[in-house]
């Protein structure tokens, strides 16, 4: 070694001797620092009382982020009325943490989790609590964890039995349950309906008959030819046409046709099936499936009803929830249950629902809900069976005729139909008399559809005769062509639905099939009101919004979904969903096509406006008499119309000295105006929702 390796050597062996002596002091300055750390803890111990050993929840108050939408590592939080800027994991640092979204803190005040407000998270039975203070909790399966309480839960004295919200770690126990009666959200009862209280629903009755109530009261044939009973029978329609009614029919019908002597009706709706907390909704699934099988063991047949099935059954495609959601969870449960019993064991399962097209497949397969059974609105026949099963309740006169309520009552559903009953006895009592009449019941279906008379509005006399050629030409229109149906009713009279005045058609029957020149025919009709006011008074209103509305829609329809257009030939270029509930439509064609539909619509219109108008002009006499009349009577039949329709034309001055005479009051008065949304239309027509 040379003297040069040596020089080197000794520098090396300095510079080694500095750093150690500089690592030592840091250890020495890092332990003075953690002895002070800790008496510093101690005294604040010992001044806030003991450590903190449990979690707890807050409100993010505000989080930033960088430029590039990166999560800042510490948030501000607010617990009551005190905030504080504290951390957050290295794990939640990647998701965004929204103003107002419920956080969890852990023992060291650090934000570890974030809940989500909709479901709190997984519910669990309190199996014991320990000295510590710590739950040991079970879930349904039997699986035990040792959880802590937050801070919240720390101060509520909690005992076994209690039922607590986990978080999603499974270390925290959020909150308690509240504790809720599942017998008061499953309705069990032996209902008092029977089949004879429901009219116009025969074929369903048969069906359901068939599916339900036969393999109950004759088992031994079902078992001697190994026949599979329907597990489920699923009931769509409409609302208010009877499908809750057939249920509890059923069950009523099983429970007289055995021998234990009593049927057992469990009612369930879908919405109160859902529950905020995790597994709550699954949990009660499955207590009204073991309460069913508990009932049936007894001998006793069971239906489990279900309400409104597509709050919980909705169609899992389409990415709306994913793997995780409740509503998923639930329906999976349900469908679990559904597979996990034998429809000949006692138990049934009927469903209603008014979207059946919104149920997920794997619901409506067969072994689930084998059978279908359509609830529709009921037909001129049905409509009048129902009428007199509710007219029982009521005293009503001799000679009231139900074929012709039901003919003027088309398109009512059977809670429309009660509901008719009813005001045509109120109207009776209203007048003093002890039985309704006729007259009450056709009254009532005016009050049902259009609304009450509105006899505190007071027309102008200008506003009033505009409105009288506004009806007439709508009846007129109708009148005066083929295949169009019978005018039945013209009024202006105010109603309190917004109508100044309405024209009523009513069918001889019911129609299931409409020709395109039927729907051109209605579309010109609607037309018809329009028409007159520009033909009589060289000026339009807004009281043809309706009619607009109505001709617009029925065009488009037409067009669209009907191939009743030369141009698109039969191609769709409409879907429409929901129609038992108004229906929604939505269009599936490109913006060229939608563009060029759009002109076919206005160009179908102008044509049957055009139309409307050459009827009126052609009939321009009649227009004159049939609005003087009713100018004069405010009401008119449509046996008066006729007759005035078919009879000579005669000339009238009145309504002419009426106008001019209107001219010159309405400049000496000020004029009362029409609301913006007045319906003087022919849209209340037929009563076809």
């Amino acid at each position: 070694m040379n003297d040069h390796d040596e020089e080197t050597l000794a520098s090396l062996q300095q510079a080694n001797d500095q750093l150690m002596a500089k690592n030592h002091a840091l250890v020495k300055a890092l332990s003075r620092a953690t002895q002070e750390m800790t008496k510093t803890k101690a005294q604040l111990n010992q001044l806030a009382g003991p450590p903190m050993t449990f979690a707890t929840m807050v409100r993010v108050h505000s989080a930033k982020t960088d430029e590039q939408g990166v999560q800042h590592a510490s948030a501000e939080v607010a617990a009551g009325a005190r905030r504080m800027i504290v951390p957050i994991a290295a794990n939640l640092q990647a998701s965004r943490l929204e103003p107002g979204r419920t956080v969890l803190l852990n023992e060291n005040m650090v934000v570890v989790s974030q809940l989500d407000t909709d479901t709190l998270g997984a519910v669990r039975s309190v199996r014991q609590v320990c000295d510590d203070g710590r739950l040991l909790v079970a879930d349904g399966g039997g699986n035990v964890t040792l959880v802590r309480c937050s801070g919240t839960l720390a101060k509520q004295a909690i005992s076994a039995g209690d039922r607590v919200n986990v978080d999603a770690s499974l270390r925290f126990a959020l909150s308690l349950v509240p504790p809720e009666n599942d017998d008061d959200l499953v309705l069990e009862e032996v209902p008092d309906v029977t089949f004879a209280d429901i009219g116009g629903l025969d074929e369903q009755i048969e069906r359901i008959r068939d599916a339900v109530q036969m393999p109950f009261q004759h088992r031994e044939l079902f078992e001697r030819y190994d026949l599979k009973p329907p597990k489920g029978v699923l009931l769509y329609g409409p609302p208010g046409n009877g499908k809750t009614l057939i249920a509890k029919a059923v069950a009523n019908a099983l429970a007289e046709g055995t021998d234990a002597g009593s049927g057992v009706f469990l009612s369930v709706k879908g919405p109160e099936l859902l529950n905020k907390f995790v597994g709550e909704s699954e949990r009660l699934i499955r207590m009204i499936f073991k309460r069913a099988r508990e009932r049936a063991a007894d001998g006793k047949p069971v239906i489990v009803f279900i309400d409104e099935i597509d709050t919980i059954g909705k169609s899992r495609d389409g990415g709306r929830f994913g793997g995780n959601d409740e509503r998923e969870q639930t329906l999976n449960q349900l469908l679990t249950e559904m597979d996990g019993f034998d429809g000949s064991k006692g138990v049934v399962i009927l469903a209603a629902t008014n979207r059946p097209d919104s149920l997920d497949p794997a619901l409506l397969r067969p072994g689930r809900f084998d059978r279908r059974i359509p609830v529709e609105l009921p037909d001129l026949k049905g409509r009048e069976e129902i009428l007199k099963v509710h007219a029982k309740k009521i005293k009503i006169a001799d000679s009231v005729r139900f074929d012709e309520i039901a003919k003027a009552a088309a398109g009512a559903s059977g809670a429309e139909l009660a509901n008719i009953v009813n005001e045509a006895a109120l109207r009776a009592v209203r007048d003093g008399r002890k039985f309704a009449t006729q007259a009450d019941f056709e009254e009532s279906i005016e009050v049902v559809i259009a609304g009450y008379q509105k006899k505190n509005r007071v027309l102008s006399n200008k506003e009033k005769l505009i409105v009288a050629y506004h009806e007439i030409g709508h009846a007129l229109v109708a009148a005066k062509q083929t295949e169009s149906a019978p005018v039945h009713k013209i009024t202006i009279i105010p109603r309190t639905s917004g109508a100044l005045g309405y024209t009523m058609q009513v069918d001889d029957g019911d129609h299931y099939l409409m020709t395109k020149e039927e729907l051109a025919n209605k579309i010109a009709t609607f037309t018809g009101g329009r028409a007159a006011e520009e033909l009589i008074f060289h000026s339009i209103t807004t009281g043809a919004s309706n009619d607009i509305e109505q001709a617009t829609k029925l065009a488009r329809a037409m067009i669209s979904r009907y191939g009743m257009s030369e141009d698109f030939d039969m191609v769709a270029m409409e879907n429409v969903t929901n129609q038992y509930l108004g229906g929604d439509s939505s269009l599936s064609c490109s913006f060229e096509t939608q563009t060029l539909l759009d002109k076919k619509v206005v160009e179908l219109v102008r044509m049957e406006h055009q139309k409307a108008l050459k009827i009126l002009q052609d009939n321009i006499g009649k227009l004159h008499e049939l609005a003087k009349y009713l100018y004069e009577h405010e009401t008119i039949t449509g046996e008066e119309f006729m007759k005035i329709l078919n009879a000579p034309v005669q000339v009238p001055t009145v309504v002419a000295e009426s106008e001019s005479n209107t001219k010159s009051e309405n400049n000496a008065e000020s004029e009362n105006s029409t609301e913006a949304d007045a319906d003087t239309s022919s849209g209340k027509v037929n009563l076809q929702k």
